[in-house]
């Protein structure tokens, strides 16, 4: 047991630190007095957290209660533990939401003096630190007494006027916040109890002896029951972090599990245990690193109408996006009821129902009245959602209105709003904040200053603005200024793309992909009409100049960072009509070769698309992705994942597998972050000339035809073979827009 001081100390440690920073931000003007709020309550969660973990070790020290065994023990400390972890991320993600700017806004600088200087931490100090004894001691301030509630704002209720049910300091760990600690959703949201404001008394200081302790426990990672092997093809690992890079990252080992048998009296005693979950343990499950893996939907419904935290955005985010793939809106909608019809826990005395009532049954029921005017505001979808308009309205009505009569009436504007709404689909275009612990890619860069000019010559514009197009040559524009305007034209498509219409992409009943099929049917038309323009000239020279022409307008493309066209244009220079024409790649200068080569190696499918994917992965918005990479990611999550998993404590219950549709939100928030628009000047009379050749290139769209132009233009040899395939469609070419059925088809049979 002795490394478990050493494991203590260094909580303590961490804690100081942490601490001196949260003085530091509470100290700074500029901080919004009510982030600071929630700020505070992190704070005194962490003291408290870290007592009761004292308390636990101390315990250790003296006999065993009769009806405590030593495994029960054991798992009480372990809990102890990892709540003090926990709650570091917790004020970790309190102290990046203080600080949290928009972009433009000047940078906050906060003055953080070292351990031990003076003024360093004038909210605590640290004390003499030796093998024998660690000391935190702390001067609490109270927290005003707030209770006016900004009903637009999702902030957590604090109690006025709440009786002081505090136990007696005699009776060990009743300092604690509680005597249960519920794992969350997300490795930064975790669960922190509001502080009474009505309590004036300095926090005692935090003591920990050393006395003889009994041999090493295992650590909390190694209980970890929960195995999480589902994946998605284009899914990475982390490496483990330090106790430090978990406590600022929030990657911290996963809580035991609760307890069957009752807590131990030391631990019940606590005014904070009836302020614990509201599900059974069973309903819930976690992998190694505790985040949420598996629940019901009356679990996740519950992690999203907290009463002592912050809503987790990121978590906030997948759910709405990924909720209709396994329930339907009235089944939340009915979640929510009960979860607005929360009752208190049998036994409590009269002031502490007064105390629930004010501190859990007021925050929930605010949550949930936030949680529906968020999903009409951001996340309402037409044709599946509609059908709870009628239910909503009915619970608004009787429920919200009696309780918060001012935000319940702006919910009904927004449901005879969402009544009137045609059909048509929406994607949150306002926030695009991501799961912080996603890593997808680097915020996006800053705006060019100005727009770049055109390049183009004044004879190609007169001609375009004189519709001449026959008169056009395509090597008349410039390499970059065409794939600008093609850059534009696939950007327009790539940013009406809705979450749904990958999330649902080749399932029975889903709405028609209408954006993905024109962007597809785009990619068709760049692919054939490039193969069209080379077979079009017979003179070998002009040939080999129109590949060498599109293969700049293929590396400036990559610079644009339009993966698309780029991948359009190199299906086009790989296919067997151009790719057999040998005496035109004969004439290609060996630097256009070595381009050319460069742009393979990023094309290459090898290693899982390892080249593109770094690539994209260090690409900052805006940009224009390979799109059937995310339909083929989508395929291999949906499909080579259950749907539902086994409950870790009860194999004979089924919990929603909520990594799978973790994984397949991700997958769509990384297609979403660069729909961007381009900082570019739209040029009409290039766009007009680029639909009108597009347009011609669809309708001829044989690669039979094309095939035999192509042994016209050079003579078949020895070598060549010709294209297989019972159809002989173009769209051979560039056939990846029917790939997810395909896949899904593979997949299912396997």
């Amino acid at each position: 047991m002795g490394h478990m001081y050493d494991l203590v100390r260094e909580i303590v440690e961490m804690s100081c630190k942490l601490l001196t920073i949260v003085e530091a931000v509470l100290q700074h003007p500029d901080v919004p007095n009510h982030r600071l709020e929630s700020l505070r309550t992190a704070k005194d969660q962490l003291y408290n957290v870290t007592s009761e973990l004292a308390e636990s070790v101390r315990l250790l020290t003296v006999p065993l209660p009769l009806a405590m065994s030593d495994d029960e023990e054991k798992k009480i400390l372990l809990r102890s533990a990892t709540a003090a972890l926990k709650a570091g991320g917790d004020l970790v993600f309190s102290v990046k939401v203080c600080l949290n700017r928009s972009l433009g806004e000047r940078p906050f600088i906060i003055n953080v003096p070292h351990l031990g200087e003076p003024g360093s931490a004038e909210a605590f100090r640290t004390a003499s630190y030796s093998s024998s004894q660690i000391v935190l001691s702390l001067n609490h301030s109270p927290t005003p007494n707030n209770y006016g509630v900004d009903e637009e704002e999702d902030v957590t209720i604090q109690p006025r006027n709440a009786p002081n049910l505090r136990p007696d300091a005699s009776s060990g760990s009743e300092s604690s916040s509680s005597g249960r600690v519920s794992k969350t959703s997300s490795m930064r949201s975790g669960e922190t109890v509001v502080t009474d404001p009505d309590e004036p008394k300095a926090l005692t200081p935090l003591i920990i002896s050393k006395a003889v302790v009994d041999p090493a426990l295992c650590s909390p990672t190694s209980l970890a029951r929960t195995d999480d092997g589902t994946t998605w093809e284009g899914s990475t690992r982390n490496h483990p972090l330090s106790l430090e890079d978990k406590i600022i990252y929030g990657e911290l080992p996963t809580v035991p599990s609760e307890p069957t048998a009752p807590i131990p009296f030391t631990f019940s005693n606590s005014a904070g245990y009836m302020f614990s979950h509201d599900y059974a343990v069973d309903d819930i499950a976690y992998n190694s690193d505790g985040v949420l893996v598996g629940a019901t939907l009356a679990v996740l419904v519950e992690k999203l109408t907290p009463h002592d935290s912050i809503v987790d955005p990121a978590f906030s985010a997948v759910f709405f996006m990924t909720f209709r793939l396994f329930c339907t809106p009235l089944e939340v909608v009915e979640a929510l009821i009960a979860r607005y019809n929360l009752v208190p826990p049998l036994g409590l005395s009269h002031d502490d129902i007064l105390v629930w009532q004010q501190r859990k049954g007021l925050a929930v029921r605010l949550r949930v009245s936030n949680f529906i005017k968020l999903w009409l505001d951001l996340y309402w979808r037409p044709t599946p959602d509609d059908s709870a308009l009628p239910m909503l309205e009915a619970f608004t009505r009787n429920g919200l209105m009696t309780m918060f009569p001012g935000p319940a009436e702006r919910i009904i504007d927004m449901i005879y709003g969402r009544k009137e709404q045609k059909d048509s689909g929406f994607s949150p275009k306002g926030d695009r904040s991501r799961d912080p612990g996603m890593s997808l890619n680097p915020p996006s860069a800053p705006p060019p200053s100005e727009i770049p000019r055109p390049l183009m010559t004044k004879t190609l514009l007169s001609a375009l603005r004189s519709r001449n197009f026959a008169a056009i040559s395509i090597t008349d524009f410039d390499p970059l200024e065409l794939a600008r305007q093609m850059t534009i034209m696939e950007s327009r498509l790539y940013g009406q793309i809705m979450p749904e219409e990958i999330l649902e992409s080749g399932q029975d009943g889903s709405k028609p992909p209408v954006n993905v099929k024109e962007m597809s049917s785009l990619s068709t038309a760049i692919t054939g009409w490039v193969a069209e323009s080379i077979l079009n000239e017979r003179d070998t020279k002009k040939r080999t100049a129109l590949v060498k022409f599109f293969i700049k307008v293929a590396d400036r493309c990559v610079g644009l960072h339009n993966y698309s066209t780029f991948r359009s244009l190199l299906a086009a220079l790989d296919s067997s009509t151009i790719s057999r024409l040998h005496q035109t790649w004969m004439g290609l200068p060996q630097k256009t070769k070595t381009q050319l080569e460069s742009l393979r190696r990023l094309a290459d499918h090898g290693r899982n698309y390892h080249e593109y994917r770094t690539k994209l992965r260090n690409t900052a918005p805006p940009a224009v992705p390979f799109l059937g990479l995310y339909l083929t990611d989508v395929t291999f999550c949906r499909e080579g994942n259950p749907s539902h998993r086994n409950s870790p404590l009860n194999p004979d219950k089924k919990l929603l597998n909520f990594n799978k549709y973790h994984k397949l939100a991700r997958i769509v928030q990384d297609m979403q972050r660069f729909q961007v628009p381009y900082q570019l000047k739209d040029i009409p009379e290039a766009q007009e000339y680029l639909a009108q050749v597009f347009q011609a290139s669809q309708r001829k769209g044989d690669l039979q035809d094309l095939y035999r132009r192509s042994l016209l233009v050079e003579p078949k040899q020895p070598a060549d073979a010709p294209p297989s395939g019972p159809s002989g469609d173009m769209r051979q070419l560039f056939n990846w827009a029917s790939r997810s059925q395909s896949q899904t088809q593979a997949v299912s049979q396997a």
